[in-house]
């Protein structure tokens, strides 16, 4: 007999789900004491819900909740000026590369400190070509994603050999990482206006354990602009490079692919365990974002917080971008997304990737005829999940000092 690891998962997230159930539609409560109360589900795994809400074009406000504690943070996402949006937040991409970036650096600190290893510095940077293929109004477009490309800078007084064996196990135990590693194709779910709604050309979500972020939260949530302003940094660039206008600018039409490349870096702040991350498309704009991310979860969201909810965001930005193409009343609508990152027994062992579980709750003036289709379509074109359904490469370039002197 075929073990089924995706069952596996799945019925282990419906588990959580009712074991920790609350008066709050099922979920766990909005905080926790600490970081181990009121744990759901099996110990070391990280299970988060992402919700978002459409607010006005490519403006997105969402949830991100760890599962196990209850702590969630209230973000945003926006699309820059050459892509129709008001740059009011990162992009999708930029937060979800950002969280990639983090988590790894994050796992380096933690592996050197394991081996009594100490760090003087710690900078990490990652990249990835992407590009898009085909026509997006007639709803051929394809997303094409390309390998990650690493560069670290580390000083330490260990040896060469040392320093590399701990960024290796760092990429390998790496839940993020893994999601980009190892193919797997997400499971689906839908409702229309209240209705189960069959889905197209997608793997479903047969039983989903989520509800209507609208009904949960009984409104829209609005901008928490004060606390975005403690995650989000806007870096003016002074505008966008003619060259990258004109790719951008084509993306809807263009039977040929059309290439751009993101990146995020940063250095750890090695006594706070934080991390600033700069992130941007280079080749599109020379803005960039700063995004704070702080590995216990206590002042910013934790790199796969941030890694979850840029996929969530992601995949919204494109269902909404197609129904409006189709001229579409989806203004009522919102998407519920599940994610665990199952925690390796040791270092030594590579962490495993499971499905990213996506439930979109769609209501307007529309028929499930309008709507079953709009999902496989968003699934092609987000970077984020056809990033995570084929199997990335990557390459590692790491500068390493040996020698330092305190000051």
């Amino acid at each position: 007999m075929v073990h089924d690891v995706a069952a596996d998962e799945r019925n282990r997230i419906g588990l959580a789900s009712r074991t920790c159930a609350t008066d709050m539609g099922g979920y766990p409560a909005p905080a926790a004491a600490s970081a181990r109360e009121g744990h759901c589900g099996p110990v070391g795994d990280e299970m988060l819900l992402s919700e978002v809400f459409g607010i006005g074009k490519f403006h997105k406000v969402g949830f991100v909740e760890e599962v196990s504690t209850g702590r969630h943070w209230r973000l945003q996402s926006d699309e820059g000026a050459s892509l129709g949006g008001a740059n009011r937040a990162p992009a999708p991409l930029f937060q979800w590369l950002a969280g990639l970036q983090a988590d790894v650096a994050f796992r380096i600190l933690e592996d050197a400190r394991s081996r009594s290893v100490p760090l003087a510095y710690l900078n990490g940077g990652v990249s990835q070509s992407l590009a898009a293929k085909g026509s997006f109004a007639r709803g051929e477009a394809a997303a094409l994603v390309y390998g990650l490309d690493w560069d670290f800078d580390i000083r330490s007084p260990v040896s060469e050999t040392m320093i590399q064996d701990i960024v290796e196990t760092a990429l390998r135990s790496s839940p993020a990482v893994a999601a980009m590693r190892d193919a797997r194709d997400g499971l689906f779910a839908l409702h229309t206006n209240g209705q189960p709604t069959p889905l197209d050309g997608l793997d479903a979500w047969d039983a989903p354990t989520v509800v209507d972020p609208r009904a949960r939260h009984g409104a829209v949530p609005q901008p928490d602009d004060e606390s975005a302003a403690l995650i989000y940094t806007f870096v003016d660039g002074e505008g966008r490079s003619p060259e990258g206008h004109a790719k951008v600018a084509s993306m809807n039409a263009s039977d040929l692919p059309v290439g751009f490349y993101v990146d995020a870096r940063g250095e750890v702040d090695l006594e706070r365990g934080l991390i600033r991350v700069s992130t941007g498309t280079p080749e599109i704009s020379s803005d960039r974002w700063v995004i704070l991310i702080d590995n216990q979860g206590q002042v910013a969201p934790t790199p796969l917080a941030m890694f979850a909810m840029g996929a969530a965001f992601c995949y919204h930005t494109q269902l909404s971008r197609y129904a409006r193409v189709r001229r579409l009343d989806l203004a009522d609508s919102s998407l519920a997304q599940l994610t665990v990152y199952p925690s390796a027994n040791s270092s030594s062992e590579p962490a495993v990737a499971t499905e990213i579980l996506t439930h979109m709750f769609l209501n307007g003036n529309v028929t499930p005829d309008d709507t079953r289709s709009l999902l496989k379509v968003a699934a092609n074109t987000c970077y984020a999940h056809r990033a995570m359904s084929v199997e990335i490469a990557m390459t590692m370039d790491i500068s390493a000092q040996t020698t330092f002197k305190n000051e």
